[in-house]
């Protein structure tokens, strides 16, 4: 009995240990101001409380993703065009089982994340 406790007590602490390390993902589409797709623009993702920096490119069809965030961290995710900064959110924060969705629209000027809110970055 006493060794079922302890396995049943390990197994519960490595449940919890894989939930709270699993990663989830920050995705999204880019696209231009005639609703086109931008390929090779840059999104910039970062830890709001962090010290690392991590820059993807989207594809031929404005698509991005990264996979190596952790759910219930808040990050930072920026849209860079031509070597201009367009939008950035501040406060995006993944939830654990799904990809986080944070899409850039620069028709409409606007950009859509859930539970975020964003800012259109002015020309200095």
């Amino acid at each position: 009995m006493h060794k079922v406790i302890k396995t049943l007590a390990v197994l519960g602490f490595a449940i919890v240990a894989v939930n709270s390390w699993a990663a989830t993902s920050i995705e999204g589409m880019v696209k231009d101001a005639s609703g086109k797709p931008v390929s090779g623009a840059d999104v910039k993702i970062w830890p709001l409380a962090g010290t690392w920096t991590k820059i993807v490119k989207t594809d031929a069809n404005g698509h991005y993703s990264y996979d190596g965030v952790a759910p219930g961290t808040k990050y930072v995710v920026t849209l860079i065009v031509h070597s201009k900064v367009e939008w950035s959110y501040s406060n995006i924060m993944p939830k654990y089982g799904s990809a986080t969705q944070v899409n850039f629209d620069l028709k409409k000027t606007t950009a859509t994340a859930p539970g975020a809110e964003g800012k259109k970055v002015k020309p200095k």
